[in-house]
């Protein structure tokens, strides 16, 4: 049976940026984690937006993450079941969840373009049946560096941006910061790679600009490094050089400017404008990573969602499709869904000013969309913004065809002996999912296939395909009475049937057999072809797939199949949970037996999907 993990991403390699003050951490622990904060710790949530970079961390070994951008409460970007990894130069495992930069994940599908106001989200995933915990948002704070270093007198440096909270005023003074970052070498006045003004830093001061035409509100702030501040002496010529050459950062050290991640070390939240040096003023994907999406359609609304795909079936074609985007400087926004042959189009409604963050909703009328042919359909937006322009636009699957119903192998009766009951279904692409507790099967039940029957009881199936259409349900009792019971052998039926799964037995080491020359070939749809030799004495196989980092299986079983021992050794296994998988490396694990309970050495083999 699979589990809930089977999409999880692992970074590429460890990475760590820095965003922390080892000073701090002493007094962080009793300030991190106020009730009212948005990021509780252990947690962080620390946004370079410039890059669209965001990196959390405090996350515990086993988590799984999913990460989301929002705009005027649309999600414009998503980073979905990422695998915290640690820094194994620091301790204790400070669980790192990377997005965007070298060494962490990409987000899903595109880049979005970050802008302040955004708002950042982390929630854990991982909890029973899809159940959420640990949700944390930050903003991305209305910070900027407006004015790259300069010189501005002998031994002086100064740099200029702004800092304003929602309503415009300028932010507390204690949550920003200025940070000169150089490129290798340290500065001469402190022996470190930056200089700090503000926020505790004492290399430099940091203030508000007094209010006049051109700061109507005092948002406007200088830093300034060198001869006028108080107690520190100019900087010498290689300092100056330095200083204009670096990198400038306008920091936002978030509402509780002491609090700090007690694991990694980092601020609890924070959002970083990196301008000089070798980072951009412009955003950007990393290496790698889908190309950045200024203008796009993001999503569908919930009811339209299937596996976290969007999708028009049966069960949802009666309703009206809501699909929704980001848009950057549009004055109107319009969207069209396509089949190959029609295209539908609805005006959006606009959230948002021109220059600042923009979001979109445009909803399709359920008996336009019913005229759409099923297949792949492609939602698009248009945007005026000085002249009509493009965008990222969306695939939505439209399928309103159920599967027949499943169909057993052996057929429902009354047998001797324990049963291995084969599945099928007309669909070769509809999954088949079975209760055996008198509950109606659904999506998220067991898909193992064959089914073990060791007592009487009744089986129901279902037969769900990739667009959440679900068969009629398929009722199946089976009776187990084993000769001699209920009247002896006068008064039961003996109807043949193929391999049977035993009962428990007492384990030896004939029925522990060993599992050798052990292949796999990867299909289509993730469909692993396997090939493996086992013992005479073995009637089952349990193959079970895990993540591997560096050839070694690590982590939660993400799926477990368990398959009847064919004469020729070979098995084809696929099915929803290995169709979820995202591309990655992984390991195949197979032992053998005689049942579950007496199960051999395990054989393994690492393989990769793409």
């Amino acid at each position: 049976m699979s589990t809930l993990y089977s999409r999880a991403r692992v970074a590429r390699r460890r990475t760590r940026v820095l965003i922390s003050t080892a000073a701090g951490l002493g007094a962080a622990a009793a300030l991190a984690g106020s009730a009212s904060a948005a990021v509780t710790s252990p947690h962080s949530i620390n946004v370079f937006y410039h890059r669209d970079f965001v990196q959390g961390s405090g996350f515990q070994a086993g988590d799984v993450v999913t990460v989301e951008a929002l705009r005027n409460n649309t999600v414009i970007g998503t980073a979905a079941n990422v695998v915290p990894t640690d820094d194994p130069t620091t301790g204790p495992f400070d669980g790192l969840v990377t997005i965007n930069h070298p060494g962490g994940v990409c987000w899903d599908s595109f880049t979005p373009d970050l802008q302040r106001g955004d708002v950042i989200r982390t929630t854990i995933t991982n909890a029973p049946l899809g159940s959420t915990t640990a949700v944390d948002t930050t903003p991305i704070a209305d910070i900027e560096v407006t004015q790259q270093a300069f010189e501005s007198g002998p031994g002086q440096v100064q740099i200029k941006g702004f800092a304003a909270d929602a309503a415009g005023n300028p932010l507390p003074i204690d949550q920003i910061q200025q940070r000169m970052v150089a490129n290798k070498q340290a500065f001469d006045l402190n022996g470190r790679r930056t200089l700090r003004a503000g926020g505790a830093g004492n290399d430099g001061t940091l203030s508000y600009d007094p209010v006049g035409p051109d700061n109507p509100k005092g948002i406007n702030w200088t830093a300034t490094y060198g001869s006028t501040v108080p107690g520190v002496p100019p900087l010498d010529a290689h300092d100056v050089a330095m200083a204009v050459g670096a990198e400038s950062r306008g920091i936002w050290l978030g509402t509780n400017p002491a609090a700090f991640s007690p694991l990694s070390g980092f601020l609890l939240e924070s959002t970083l404008a990196e301008v000089g040096g070798d980072k951009p003023a412009v955003p950007g994907g990393s290496v790698g990573c889908p190309a950045l999406a200024g203008n796009a359609v993001t999503a569908t609304d919930a009811a339209h969602m299937f596996n976290g795909q969007p999708t028009i079936n049966a069960a949802n074609v009666t309703s009206a499709l809501t699909v929704s985007g980001v848009a950057n400087n549009a004055t109107a926004v319009s969207a069209t869904l396509t089949d190959d042959t029609t295209t539908l189009t609805q005006p959006a409604t606009l959230t948002g000013a021109v220059g600042g963050p923009q979001s979109w909703t445009a909803t399709f009328p359920a008996a336009d969309v019913k005229t759409l042919a099923d297949g792949s359909l492609t939602a698009a937006g248009q945007y005026t913004a000085s002249g009509q322009i493009t965008g990222t636009a969306l695939s939505v699957r439209k399928d309103v065809i159920a599967p027949g119903a499943p169909t057993a192998a052996p057929g429902a009766g009354e047998y001797h002996i324990a049963q291995s009951v084969r599945l099928n279904g007309p669909d070769q692409t509809a999954t088949i999912h079975h209760t055996a507790d008198g509950t109606t099967p659904t999506a998220l039940s067991p898909d193992d296939n064959p089914v073990s029957v060791t007592a009487t009881q009744t089986l129901k199936a279902v037969a769900v395909d990739p667009a959440g259409n679900a068969s009629g349900v398929t009722t199946l009792a089976y009776a187990i009475t084993p000769l001699g019971a209920g009247g002896g052998a006068a008064n039961t039926r003996t109807i043949p049937v193929g391999p049977v799964v035993l009962g428990a037995q007492a384990s030896s080491a004939a029925t522990r057999p060993a599992v050798r020359g052990l292949r796999i070939a990867v299909g289509r749809g993730h469909a692993l072809h396997v090939s493996v030799r086992v013992g005479s004495s073995a009637n089952i196989i349990r193959f079970r797939i895990l993540r591997a980092r560096n050839g070694e299986p690590v982590g939660r079983v993400l799926v477990t199949l368990v398959r009847l021992r064919t004469a020729s050794g070979s098995y084809t296994l696929r099915g929803a949970a290995l169709r979820r998988l995202r591309a990655g490396r992984y390991v195949l694990m197979a032992d053998a037996g005689a049942n579950r309970s007496a199960l051999g050495a395990a054989a393994r083999v690492p393989f990769k999907l793409r």
